[in-house]
């Protein structure tokens, strides 16, 4: 059997003495530490993204419109009778 000499407040301020018994200021700056370095990484991402996400509009309006001019030149190829005559597009 253990011993019940273990002193272990309750509620109030009992229970904010008992939680600076367990603070370690190292284990604090190590908590910190490896949120500096996720900030650090998530940063150069958020950066990089940003420009992407803001012209998505703008892209996803050229992948149609190159979708159509290739239809076009489906139905220009399909459509000529002149097998000897150049096909010029513009």
């Amino acid at each position: 059997m253990y011993p019940y000499n273990y002193y272990k407040p309750q509620g109030g301020l009992g229970g904010l003495l008992g939680s600076f018994k367990k603070f370690s200021f190292s284990n604090f700056l190590d908590g910190c530490g490896k949120t500096l370095n996720v900030i650090n990484q998530a940063i150069p991402v958020v950066q990089q993204i940003g420009p992407v996400v803001a012209n998505a509009k703008t892209m996803f309006k050229i992948a149609d419109i190159m979708k159509d001019d290739d239809k076009e030149e489906i139905s220009i190829k399909s459509t000529s009778t002149n097998k000897n005559q150049p096909i010029f597009y513009i």
